[in-house]
């Protein structure tokens, strides 16, 4: 009688397991990753542009599935990663991910480029600003808030010659480097409202991401001034891949960033989007490479 007891309890703890194991997702048979209900999950801003979807129908026909998840800021992505709600996300440049990793302590990388988008100078056409002449002296000049942003478009002020900086050999600037001799009052937004700042009389002009221009009815050809994409200082603003560095090596991941390199639709569409300022570069820098410039400007940020 014992020993039968000592079986029965056995058996019953056995069922008791296969049943938790169950419930936590622990079975033989898991959803596989990259499967229509078990998605790759990758997070963008403005996941309605065109090259989500070719990339969504491109990656299924190679057998995977990925989901776009659309984020309306440039701040809410990389902690996403960070916490794995996503696999991977393409939003940043690079400048933006070392400014992330150095203030976090997070170890994000990234795993293939996409272009340099050269952000611009946009006038307030009410307010009459039809070229950088037109802006007067104390008027009010609009640039994102976000970190790695807000410097590039200090250093545009710079070369516009609307503004004066302490340490202009510096690569990161703040408005707290902006001089008060400087020609322009310099307000602070974010990157998404930047846009939105022109229907204000009181703003001559506004520093304006790609991302947000046809949020104002603008074009790429109405900026008075442009970054030059093609120079050093802008491969800190190479638009990347990016994922947590336990996942360098996974082969879906990576599948995605292949596939995307390599296909023409895709790439077109970015250049399409961003109306022809776009500098496509996903062929032009390996993993390897843009790690290590992630490197150096990590390294830079902690001494400044």
């Amino acid at each position: 009688m014992q020993m039968f007891k000592k079986g029965f309890l056995s058996v019953i703890l056995a069922l008791a397991l296969v049943s938790a194991a169950s419930l936590t997702g622990c079975s033989d048979n898991p959803i596989p990753r990259g499967d229509l209900n078990n998605p790759i999950k990758i997070g963008v801003v403005k996941s309605t542009d065109s090259q989500w979807k070719i990339l969504q129908d491109g990656l299924l026909q190679e057998g995977l599935a990925v989901q776009i998840i659309n984020f309306s800021d440039y701040t809410s992505e990389n902690p996403a990663l960070s916490r794995q709600e996503l696999d991977m996300n393409e939003f940043q440049h690079l400048d933006y991910l070392a400014s992330y990793n150095y203030e976090t302590g997070d170890n994000l990388i990234p795993l293939g480029a996409t272009a340099i988008f050269p952000i611009g100078l946009y006038p307030n056409k009410a307010a009459s600003i039809q070229s950088l002449d037109d802006i007067k002296e104390g008027a009010t000049v609009v640039i994102p808030n976000d970190d790695t942003n807000q410097s590039r478009a200090i250093h545009l002020l710079v070369a516009a010659g609307l503004v004066k900086v302490s340490n202009s050999g510096k690569s990161i600037l703040t408005p707290n480097n902006i001089l008060e001799s400087s020609k322009v009052k310099v307000r602070s937004v974010q990157a998404n409202q930047a846009a939105h700042s022109l229907s204000d009389k009181s703003v001559s002009a506004a520093v304006i991401n790609n991302d947000y221009i046809k949020d104002a009815n603008l074009e790429p050809k109405d900026a008075i001034l442009k970054e030059k994409a093609d120079d050093e200082f802008a491969q800190r603003f190479i638009n990347v891949w990016a994922v947590k560095k336990l996942y360098a090596n996974d082969p879906l991941v990576n599948k995605v960033v292949n596939w995307a390199n390599n296909s023409s639709p895709f790439l077109n569409a970015i250049l399409e989007n961003s109306a022809g300022t776009a500098q496509i570069v996903a062929k032009d820098y390996t993993a390897e490479k843009l790690q290590s410039i992630l490197a150096t400007l990590q390294d830079e940020k902690a001494q400044e």
